[in-house]
């Protein structure tokens, strides 16, 4: 009788925080986990009766383990470590024998074979590769176990000479985490033998050494030989991305703007759901979703071009290191632009039912966004140096001018905008833009997200019923969290600008009477604006609108007419409006 005991209780440390959330052998990495390929496998293999032992996250990994089809699940409630199941499982009338995989390895290596071979040359089996980096097995000519370096009979073997194997017999091998054991062999694991090791070093004393069979690639094996050409250890953020990288290879999946490219996922993808696309963005950026159950993740591909990736993967983790609302980012791949992190849903602020509800809440961050400018500024030298001044904002204005001002259907708005709302209608454009700029650049300075709007708010666990009151109280909890996203734009910039962004959003239309409300909300809220009079902070809110909205009404004509990407064009007449009512209050002003 073959049993398969599937290891899948680790802590997972070298992943926190995101094992803090999901459980090591349940991370979804591209359309499932090492725990789903794992069964997958143990079922191929003709396993009598699968096993998995649990401890870190006990009830979500007994969970997707159920659902997988694992027949026995071993709580533990302390840590048995690598030997304790094995024991424990004999312990509890288990017979057979026992084939034990990682529950957190990435591989396609040929286990089939080696459970051929083990049968054949012994009572214990351990399964090997070549891996220069962790080579801590120790065999010999006759492929029997040695020694483990750092752990038994390594002083030994070093005293023999480990640098010139070829003259000593000693090869060099790295552990998979596979092993096999014979019933017989099974049956003499002892209970304090906790960690498996030990067991092999007392084989190794009474004669009986495990064998070791080394896995080689396709081009170097043998007849009959076991081949792999990929072995991870998924264990880490680096392992975790070098996952990442192989599944997309080994599904066939091409990654680029706007989608999965062609093919899909090709042969072997991963059904329903599994890795689909999550969105896009006007900056070239794509997202897709892994998942597999209950878990996922996000990965965001960047072109090969994108100069912001370096910010986004440092800002990251620096808003997140300040406890800001920013989602986790857990692994990078910077050759290939990649970023593997916190998924936080589909609901965007522009797609609540109720989106007025989460308005003082995300004021409340944008508020501690702000505040939290001297701490980003003395840690991140180059942040606090990208100040967002004059020459910033006439370039904004210069890309409105340019691409929508000069457009052929702006026309009219143009001699609109430069007629009498503003101090004369003999004023030049270039002087009124000038002056804003001048005006915007004074503003008191703080960390500016830069692109704070709507479709950058993401609002987990929503919809929000619209039964719901609009209690404060009510909307500050975990099940009703915001986070910002789309932040590596972010400079040292206006007080106002972030805010201005948010309440004159053309993707949302309030109205203006709402918009005076939430200003309102946001000054007297905001420690940093304690010494500034209403009236002053109005005056210099609106001429921050004016400044982003020219911005945002300069990018919907690119990327529409210019980049082609044709769903931001049903933003320039809402953009145009909304123009139109700054310019009348400040006007009012002035």
């Amino acid at each position: 009788m073959l049993h398969i005991l599937i290891l899948a209780a680790g802590l997972g440390t070298r992943l926190k925080p995101l094992t803090d959330k999901i459980a090591k052998p349940l991370i979804p990495i591209v359309g499932e986990s090492p725990l789903s390929r794992q069964v997958s496998l143990s079922k191929k293999l003709g396993a009598d009766k699968i096993h998995a032992n649990v401890h870190h996250l006990a009830e979500q990994v007994q969970q997707a383990a159920t659902e997988l089809g694992v027949d026995k699940i071993w709580i533990e409630s302390e840590l048995l470590g690598t030997g304790g199941p094995i024991f424990r499982m004999w312990k509890d009338g288990e017979r057979g024998e026992l084939l034990v995989l990682n529950g957190d390895c990435e591989h396609d290596l040929d286990v089939a074979e080696f459970l051929k071979e083990a049968r054949l040359r012994g009572n214990c089996a351990l399964l090997a590769l070549d891996n220069p980096k962790v080579n801590t097995l120790c065999l010999g000519n006759d492929k029997n176990l040695l020694g483990i370096m750092g752990k038994f009979g390594g002083e030994n073997l070093e005293s023999a000479g480990l640098e010139s194997n070829v003259e000593h017999n000693v090869e060099r091998a790295t552990f998979t985490g596979i092993s096999w054991y014979s019933q017989d062999a099974w049956g003499k694991i002892a209970e304090d033998e906790r960690d498996i090791r030990d067991f092999w070093q007392r084989l190794c004393e009474g004669g009986t050494p495990p064998y070791v069979c080394v896995a080689s690639p396709p081009c170097a094996c043998g007849e009959g030989s076991v081949k792999y050409t990929r072995w991870i250890d998924v264990g880490s953020p680096s392992g975790l991305m070098e996952a990442v990288d192989y599944r997309l290879e080994f599904v066939g999946a091409k990654l680029g703007e706007g989608g999965l490219g062609e093919g899909g996922l090709g042969e072997g993808g991963f059904g329903e759901g599994g890795f689909t696309l999550a969105g896009t963005a006007g900056s070239g950026r794509t997202y897709y979703r892994m998942s597999e159950g209950k878990h996922s993740l996000i990965l965001q591909q960047s072109h090969e071009n994108d100069i912001d990736f370096e910010r986004f993967v440092r800002y990251g983790k620096l808003f997140d290191d300040l406890d800001l609302p920013v989602p986790e980012i857990y692994a990078v791949d910077e050759v290939k632009k990649r970023v593997v992190m916190e998924d936080l849903g589909k609901v965007r602020l522009c797609d609540t039912e109720n989106p007025l509800l989460y308005y003082p809440l995300i004021l409340e961050k944008l508020i501690d966004w702000q505040e939290a400018s001297e701490r980003a500024f003395s840690t991140d030298a180059e942040l606090a140096g990208r100040v967002f001044d004059e020459k910033d904002y006439l370039w904004e204005s210069n890309y409105f001018e340019e691409n929508y001002l000069n457009s052929e259907e702006s026309k009219e708005n143009r001699v609109e905008f430069v007629g009498a709302s503003f101090k004369s209608a003999l004023m030049p454009l270039k002087s009124i833009f000038a002056d804003l700029a001048k005006q915007a650049a004074a503003q008191p300075k703080v960390l500016m997200h830069r692109d704070f709007q709507s479709q950058n708010i993401m609002v987990l666990n929503s919809p929000v019923s619209s039964a719901l009151r609009a209690d404060r109280d009510m909307l500050i909890t975990p099940q009703n969290r915001v986070k910002f996203i789309d932040f590596q734009g972010a400079r040292n910039g206006s007080i106002y600008y972030d805010v201005a962004s948010l309440l004159w959003d053309p993707y949302m239309m309030l109205p203006k009477e709402t918009v005076l409300q939430l200003f309102t909300v946001f000054h007297s809220a905001n420690p940093l604006l304690k010494d500034i009079p209403f009236e002053t902070a109005y005056n210099d809110f609106l001429a921050a609108s004016l400044q982003r909205l020219m911005q945002a009404l300069g990018a919907y004509c690119f990327l529409s007419k210019k980049k082609g990407i044709k769903s931001f064009e049903k933003y320039i007449e809402p953009g145009a409006e909304q123009l139109k009512t700054v310019k009348a209050l400040f006007s009012t002003l002035h």
